[in-house]
């Protein structure tokens, strides 16, 4: 599916709605066959491909951080563009906090909307804002609802999920984009370990209680 709209490419355009379906019939997890024991894993539908974007990144940078504990790193930031991941304290800044700022997805990057501060742990954010094209006064962003092969539709402009590690913050970024900003808020509020801001398309901050004390908007 994100091969056929190549939303956040020169080449980005709307599919046909049979090439959406004909994509759909491919796009289902339960036809990626695992097999733990051997190592493999089987595609089970002709045509099918597994796209890792949605966590590589998240997988990358917390081996980067193992590497660096091996090597005796006591302070460090990972920056993997939408995945930020700190090492221990900041050698400089006030009670040894890191400070990441969250994007305003309704500015140009590097406006911010708000900063969070904290120590040795992940930042990851998704939104609507980064990739996206116009066609006909209707815009297309790059995270797909894999139920309708379309961009989601729902409220949010943004989540960023702050947790231990980085691939726990790709994981639910991706799991629950879908949803709608109130409906997120409580998932990931009933997750041990897990905190979020959410930005709504109207412009509204939601926050976890957990992330509350750390975030300055």
């Amino acid at each position: 599916m994100v091969k056929l709209w190549r939303v956040g490419f020169e080449d980005a355009h709307l599919p046909s709605e049979a090439d959406i379906q004909n994509r759909l019939a491919i796009t289902n997890p339960a036809d990626i066959i695992l097999d733990n024991k051997r190592q493999t894993v089987y595609l089970a539908k002709q045509g099918m491909e597994i796209d890792l974007g949605a966590l590589a990144k998240g997988y990358f940078a917390d081996l980067i951080k193992d590497y660096f504990l091996e090597q005796d790193v006591q302070s460090g930031m990972i920056n993997l563009g939408g995945n930020v991941l700190l090492v221990g304290a900041h050698p400089e800044n006030p009670g040894g906090f890191w400070r990441v700022g969250v994007q305003d997805p309704d500015q140009s990057r590097n406006h911010l909307r708000g900063i969070i501060q904290f120590q040795d742990g992940s930042v990851v954010t998704s939104g609507i804002y980064e990739r996206h094209f116009e066609y006909q006064g209707q815009t297309y962003h790059h995270i797909f609802d894999s139920k309708t092969g379309y961009p989601v539709a729902n409220d949010l402009a943004g989540l960023t999920i702050v947790s231990k590690s980085s691939l726990a913050g790709e994981i639910y970024t991706t799991l629950y984009f879908h949803l709608a900003s109130q409906d997120l808020l409580a998932k990931l509020s009933a997750i041990a370990g897990v905190e979020a801001v959410v930005i709504t398309k109207s412009g509204q901050v939601l926050l976890t209680e957990g992330i509350k004390p750390f975030y300055t908007p």
